[in-house]
């Protein structure tokens, strides 16, 4: 067996830094999903031509800014991971599991993920109605019929019921109730008649926001009715030849990880073993053998394993309702109460905290990369180095989040682990956020510069029409003894 897995290292000290294992779930899906749409090194930007390449562009926001991180793909049968034993492709939780253990770290995060049957799937219906997309006398029909257990062996009346909801909720997109579903003039996919998922799922297309290619707009879902339960897992072509595809849109990464001169660069097995990649496979036969996931929840916590369980709180496909009620029935003692948590003085959303290191978290539809972010980094419990400092100010950069730059520059000065760098990116920032006299400030303070520090404050005067600052700074450069080579400065001025 060979679980392919490539490990993007840390902009800095990999050494020493947290290690974060990726895992896209699905069954059998590949987490180049992660890699490619979520928060990879590199943004990939659509290509205008068909048969051409995306172009990359680097990801300023990458989870490699503040970590080393694994992609796997898991288990063997999925993405470029691939085993002689053909009986390897017979899985299921429990070995997907063992054949995982090596990467076992020490904390966990999970993102609306599909975690108790009980709850996950009766948290939909009052989620919908909580969000305004039922009446209140659909609702209550709903819930009377179904005597609030709406997916667990429902009666007659009951499934009448919930495909009234599912006629109003055909055209909502479930993974963000607020967003439109991209798609090409409702182009038509293959449906079959007892396709329950919403029909803006069967009428998607491709988007043309040509970069970058961040949104995810696919995601592999259960259809509404049909919850996750011990057996047989249907696989993603299953799922799409049943016309159940949800937001579908992996042309990007399809076209770049199955070209030549990428398989070569990324070091895939060779096509003869593994002849192409898809983002979900139906290569292998899982089984969903481990049941609820909440015992293991309390196993890993009671074994010291931190936890932080978010939900985005205008999903539909797992809505937070059912995750907060299985975390919340945990039975730990609460030692955060419900409150909000800011960014930029702006409520992001809401968390509540147990003991044993175990947190729920809720995030506001909506929140851009950048607030993740630095809130991610305000959260992380991991000593930080001046490459993760200086990823935060590239995040306040283009918020203009002024107040979070001068507590990450004050949080520098505690460690001390400031240099040239650290300086440099928090100059940029003053700069984006209009305030030169503090970029002035710290310019004359810094220990030491170098030709980044002088020309970034060089082409700002000049950008601002500051003639004579210009000249007056370019003087000094020269007088301090920096040696002064024009290509260099054409090159950071271009």
């Amino acid at each position: 067996m060979a679980l392919f897995h490539p490990n993007i290292m840390l902009e800095g000290n990999p050494s020493k830094d947290p290690v974060v294992l990726w895992l896209n779930g699905g069954p059998g899906c590949s987490s180049f999903d992660g890699f490619v749409y979520e928060h990879g090194p590199f943004n990939f930007e659509k290509p205008k031509t068909k048969g051409t390449l995306p172009k990359l562009h680097l990801n300023p926001y990458s989870w490699s800014k503040v970590s080393n991180i694994i992609y796997l793909d898991s288990p063997a049968g999925v993405g470029f991971s691939y085993s002689k034993n053909q009986s390897d492709y017979l899985t299921g939780d429990l070995k997907t599991a063992v054949d995982s253990h090596t990467f076992l770290l020490e904390g966990y995060l999970i993102g609306n993920g599909v975690t108790d049957v009980l709850f996950d799937s009766n948290g939909i219906i009052p989620f919908v109605h909580g969000m305004g997309l039922i009446s209140d006398q659909i609702f209550e029909d709903t819930k009377n019929q179904c005597s609030g257990r709406y997916y667990i062996k429902p009666n007659l009346t009951c499934i009448k019921m919930l495909l009234k909801v599912d006629k109003v909720l055909e055209r909502i997109n479930i993974y963000d109730i607020l967003e439109p579903c991209y798609h090409d003039s409702f182009k038509q996919v293959n449906t079959t008649s007892n396709n329950s998922l919403p029909l803006s799922f069967r009428k998607l297309g491709e988007t043309d926001k040509p970069m970058p290619v961040r949104k995810r707009m696919f995601g592999r879902a259960w259809p509404l009715r049909q919850p996750v339960k011990s057996g047989n897992v249907p696989t993603w072509p299953q799922l799409s030849a049943g016309g159940n595809v949800p937001c579908t849109n992996d042309t990007v990464a399809t076209d770049w990880l199955n070209n030549e001169v990428v398989r070569k660069a990324i070091h895939t097995v060779e096509t003869s073993v593994v002849s192409k990649w898809e983002l979900c496979t139906d290569n292998i036969k899982y089984s969903h053998d481990l049941g609820s996931m909440i015992t293991f929840h309390k196993n890993l916590t009671s074994e010291g394993y931190r936890a932080l369980i978010f939900s985005g709180d205008h999903d539909l496909c797992v809505p937070y309702t059912g995750t907060q009620a299985w975390t919340s029935s945990m039975g730990y003692k609460i030692v955060d109460e419900w409150r909000p948590w800011l960014v930029d003085d702006q409520i992001a959303g809401f968390t509540q905290g147990y003991e044993k290191n175990f947190t729920f978290l809720t995030i506001k539809s909506k929140c851009g990369f950048e607030s993740d972010a630095i809130q991610r980094f305000l959260l992380m419990d991991v000593e930080s180095n001046v490459v993760t400092l200086v990823s935060v100010f590239s995040a306040c950069s283009p918020l203009k989040a002024l107040k979070y730059g001068k507590a990450i520059h004050g949080y520098g000065l505690m460690k001390m682990i400031i240099n040239v760098i650290f300086d440099n990116a928090l100059l940029n920032l003053y700069i984006k956020c209009g305030s030169l006299l503090n970029a002035w400030k710290l310019f004359v303070k810094m220990r030491k510069r170098d030709v980044i520090s002088w020309t970034t404050l060089v082409l700002t005067y000049a950008q601002e029409g500051h003639c004579e600052d210009v000249v007056s700074v370019f003087k000094r450069m020269v007088l301090e003894g920096e040696e002064v080579k024009l290509g260099r400065m054409e090159r950071y001025g271009s």
